[in-house]
């Protein structure tokens, strides 16, 4: 049976930051899936080999696709840099929730510009979403209501991240008139 290990590399609910390097040694090792939580751009730190590996360990599998979500306009750049080394990697470009304190609406605009630039990279928008377990709701909603328009305009669905929230993202997304998503 498949066991996955599940990592984090920012601060996680206990303030403990996972060691992705240790960790990816040891799934190689032993031979097990290792899961890293995209909500803290986690994927983006591990090394160039590991990707290489877990890569290829996934299309020794079938697996023939990725997409790379990004947390925020601080990893936006490097989302971008791992799709353009990396075969059969496309983005999602967004503001993630869990860090809502770094973001600005003015980052919005932002992501438009990206979008316009790097079309054949960005398949979506996100990770975004609403996370009643962290603060800030009403920011969150700003952002996030800005995000479903952009979308909404430019024509690509949207990656959610929704927690403890499922009934307020879901009225967002009918007053933004999203229908398609991941």
């Amino acid at each position: 049976e498949p066991i996955a290990v599940v990592a984090s590399a920012g601060s996680t609910a206990v303030g403990a930051i996972d060691p992705l390097e240790a960790i990816a040694d040891v799934c190689a090792r032993e031979k097990l899936w290792m899961h890293v939580d995209g909500a803290h751009g986690a994927s983006l730190l591990l090394s160039a080999k590991h990707r290489a590996e877990l890569l290829r360990q996934a299309r020794a599998q079938g697996i023939q696709g990725w997409l790379i979500p990004s947390t925020g306009k601080q990893n936006w750049q490097a989302v971008l840099q791992i799709c353009d080394e990396e075969q059969d990697c496309v983005a999602a470009l967004g503001l993630h929730p869990y860090l809502i304190e770094q973001h600005q609406m003015e980052d919005v605009a932002a992501l438009r510009k990206l979008l316009a630039q790097h079309r054949d990279k960005v398949v979506a928008i996100g990770e975004c979403g609403l996370d009643a377990t962290i603060g800030n709701f009403p920011k969150q909603q700003l952002l996030l209501r800005a995000q479903l328009e952009l979308a909404r305009e430019v024509d690509l669905p949207v990656v959610l991240h929704s927690r403890k929230t499922n009934s307020e993202l879901l009225g967002e997304l009918k007053r933004v008139g999203i229908h398609t998503g991941v």
